[in-house]
C-alpha cells in the first residue's frame, strides 16, 4: 500500500502500511475523524504504544491518513481488511466495541447552601414541574 506514484525521491519517506492500518483501527474503534486522530496520537501514550511509536517519531497528519484510507477503498481492501481483523478478534475470543473517547475531568463546583434544606419555594417549583403536590405537615391526611 506504499504510494509508488511519487515522481521524485525527495521528501519524507512513506509511513509503514501496518502503522497506517493501525491508525485506521484506532479511528474506527474510537470514532475519531482524520484531524482528531493526529491530535490523539500526539496526546495519548497508549495510542503511541499501540502504534509502536516513540515520543520522537513522526506522526502522520490528517491528509496522510485520509489518503491511505482512500487508496484502500479504491483498491477494495478496506472492508476486506476490517473483516479479517474482526475474524481474528472472534477467533481469539475477543470483543471490540466501537465508541467514543470521553473526557472525565473533575471540576470543582460551588456548594449550594440550601442543598440539604427543603423550602416552600422548592415544593412549589416541584408542583409546577410535575403537577403533583408534595405533602407537608400542614396538609397531611390522617
Amino acid at each position: 500500500m506504499v504510494n509508488k506514484d511519487k515522481l521524485v525521491n525527495s521528501g519524507p519517506k512513506p509511513y509503514d502500511p501496518l502503522l497506517m492500518f493501525k491508525i485506521l483501527i484506532l479511528q474506527r474503534y474510537y470514532n475519531l475523524g482524520d484531524n482528531q486522530i493526529e491530535f490523539q496520537i500526539l496526546d495519548r501514550l497508549t495510542f503511541c504504544r499501540f502504534l509502536g511509536l516513540s515520543l520522537n517519531d513522526r506522526v502522520p497528519d490528517e491528509k496522510t491518513v485520509w489518503d491511505f484510507r482512500d487508496r484502500l477503498i479504491n483498491k477494495g481492501l478496506e472492508k476486506e481488511l476490517f473483516d479479517f481483523f474482526g475474524f481474528l478478534f472472534e477467533k481469539h475470543g475477543l470483543i471490540a466495541h466501537e465508541g467514543k473517547i470521553i473526557d472525565a475531568s473533575f471540576v470543582e463546583a460551588p456548594v449550594n447552601a440550601t442543598a440539604g434544606k427543603r423550602t416552600n419555594k422548592s415544593r412549589k417549583a416541584r408542583f409546577l414541574k410535575t403537577g403533583t403536590q408534595t405533602r407537608t405537615r400542614k396538609n397531611k391526611k390522617m
